[in-house]
């Protein structure tokens, strides 16, 4: 099995991607009230921002888009158990665009 180095590139792209969104994030949180503010039900003693996973599934995106343009196939990588689960799930979305 070869991995196309085009993908390779794209990962070690998003590393950056993903802390500079999650840097951005913890800035922008407080503005938009993305934030999780201390009572006697939180653990949190000061405004927490709630935003980084907003950041990590950005990223997950872009770098699952990328990929695709980039002409990664995810389903060539399957196998075992994960390809019959796959192949389910092909069949299972036929029948339901039915």
């Amino acid at each position: 099995m070869t991995v196309n180095p085009a993908s390779w590139l794209i990962l070690l792209g998003l590393v950056p991607l993903c802390v500079g969104l999650t840097r951005l994030m913890i800035h922008a949180a407080p503005k938009l009230g993305l934030v999780d503010t201390p009572s006697d039900r939180r653990i949190h003693t000061k405004v927490t921002p709630r935003a980084g996973g907003i950041a990590i599934y950005l990223t997950m995106m872009i770098g699952l888009g990328l990929l695709h343009l980039s002409g990664h196939t995810f389903s060539q990588r399957i196998s075992g158990p994960g390809k019959r689960r796959f192949a389910r799930l092909k069949t299972m979305k036929a029948e339901i665009l039915k």
